[in-house]
């Protein structure tokens, strides 16, 4: 993005922000879902993950810490390009640890099983 720094972005720049961070956030809430709801995996393995703006003398966040801060991120994004970008790296850390807590499984396997289960149970209330 080019221009002053309170320039708007592009569209193309807009949508492009949308598939990336809108999918992640997506994706990060299925895997904790996902690992919440099974008895053999716990979220109490979300362990040492620094906050998005943490620098290297900040301790990690507690499992409580990393989920309540994900529950604060919203699509758009309304904090400066700097916070965005801190938001942003948090969740891919984030989504990396939720994604080995939840192998074999991954985002994308959950969400497609998701899908999947939903359109069956859908035609069985339909009685198709």
């Amino acid at each position: 993005m080019s221009g002053s720094p309170s320039a708007q972005p592009s569209e193309q720049t807009q949508a492009l922000e949308e598939v990336i961070f809108k999918r992640e956030l997506n994706e990060v809430y299925l895997l904790i879902d996902f690992i919440s709801g099974r008895t053999d995996r716990s979220l109490d393995k979300l362990t040492d993950l620094p906050g998005p703006a943490a620098d290297l003398t900040t301790p990690p966040l507690s499992p409580s810490q990393v989920i309540s801060t994900v529950c604060q991120f919203r699509y758009p994004p309304t904090g400066s390009a700097e916070v965005n970008g801190n938001n942003a790296a948090f969740l891919l850390r984030v989504k990396d640890k939720l994604n080995r807590l939840a192998d074999p499984a991954g985002g994308f396997s959950i969400a497609f099983t998701s899908l999947f289960v939903g359109q069956r149970a859908n035609k069985a209330d339909h009685g198709e």
